[in-house]
C-alpha cells in the first residue's frame, strides 16, 4: 500500500468536537487515506503548550544518557539520536519520552489526552486505550523531538501501519521563521517531490497525516553551523503508542524511538 500527499486542509471543526462525532471521524479517516494532510484546530491552552516547550528546552543536552528499557513502570527519559548504528532510520535529533504511570507526566497527559483519543478513534479502538494503563503490552507515550539548526534531520521513511496506528497526531512546538527558517518536516507528493509543511503551520498547531505517506525532516537550517549553546531548531510533540519489552516487536520498534 502506498499513499502520497495530495492536499492540505484546515478542518472546519475542532479536536474536541471531532472526537465526539462518529461521522466526522469517518470523514477524516477517508480523507487521510486519500493523502490529505489536516490541520486540526484545538482548545489546548497555548500557555500549557508554551510551558511544555520551555521545560523540554531547559533540559536540552547533547550528551546521551543511554538507552533505557521500555518496560511497565520505567521512568521518563531523554535520548540523543545522532546517526547511531542501531537507528533504523538515519537521523540527528533529541527526544523526550513521558509515560502515563509517572507522576511528573500527569499534567501533560491531562492536557494532551485528546490527541491519544483521536488516534484511538481513527484506529477503531476504545477512546481511552493505552492511556488508561489497562494494556500490558503497549503504552501511550508523549514523545517530543528536537532537530537542532545546522544538523537536525530525519531520512525519508514511513511509520508502521498497525492495529493501533492509523495516523499520529503531532503538535508543532516551534515557530517557523523564528526558531528555524529552512526546511523542516516534508511529505512526498504524487510526483515523489518533497512538500514542506512547516510553511503552512504556526506554533501550537496540531496536524495529522496517514502513516504510510513517506515523510521525513529536511536538514534544519543547513546553512548554519551547529551551535550547542543555543536552542534554535524544530521542536514537536507526538502522541505515540509503543510496545513494551515483552513484545516480540520490541527489538525493532526501539531502534528509531
Amino acid at each position: 500500500m502506498s499513499i502520497r500527499f495530495t492536499e492540505y486542509v484546515v478542518l472546519d471543526i475542532n479536536l474536541e468536537e471531532l472526537i465526539e462525532s462518529d461521522s466526522a471521524i469517518l470523514s477524516l479517516k477517508s480523507g487521510l487515506e486519500d493523502g490529505i494532510v489536516y490541520k486540526i484546530p484545538h482548545k489546548i491552552p497555548i500557555d500549557i503548550i508554551e510551558k511544555f516547550r520551555a521545560i523540554l528546552l531547559k533540559s536540552l543536552s547533547y550528551r546521551d544518557p543511554g538507552y533505557l528499557e521500555r518496560k511497565h513502570g520505567c521512568t521518563n527519559n531523554y535520548r540523543v539520536h545522532w546517526d547511531g548504528e542501531h537507528q533504523a532510520t538515519g537521523a540527528k535529533f533529541m527526544s523526550w519520552s513521558y509515560y502515563p504511570w509517572n507522576h511528573e507526566s500527569s499534567e501533560w497527559f491531562i492536557n494532551f489526552k485528546n490527541l491519544f483519543v483521536l488516534r484511538n478513534r481513527l484506529a477503531g479502538l476504545d477512546p481511552n486505550k493505552y492511556i488508561d494503563l489497562k494494556d500490558q503490552d503497549f503504552v501511550a507515550r508523549i514523545a517530543a523531538q528536537f532537530y537542532p539548526s545546522g544538523a537536525g534531520y530525519m531520512e525519508e521513511h514511513v511509520d508502521p501501519y498497525d492495529v493501533h496506528q492509523f495516523a499520529i497526531p503531532t503538535l508543532l512546538l516551534s515557530t517557523p521563521g523564528v526558531d528555524f527558517t529552512d526546511q523542516g518536516v516534508f511529505l512526498l507528493d504524487v510526483n515523489d517531490e518533497r512538500v514542506y509543511l512547516d510553511k503552512l503551520l504556526s506554533f501550537g498547531d496540531l496536524f495529522l497525516f496517514h502513516t504510510l505517506i513517506p515523510h521525513g525532516v529536511g536538514v534544519i537550517d543547513k546553512h548554519l553551523e551547529l551551535d550547542e549553546s543555543k536552542t534554535l531548531g524544530r521542536l514537536m510533540m507526538i502522541a505515540a503508542v509503543n510496545a513494551l519489552t515483552n513484545q516480540d516487536s520490541f527489538q525493532s520498534s526501539r531502534k528509531n524511538d
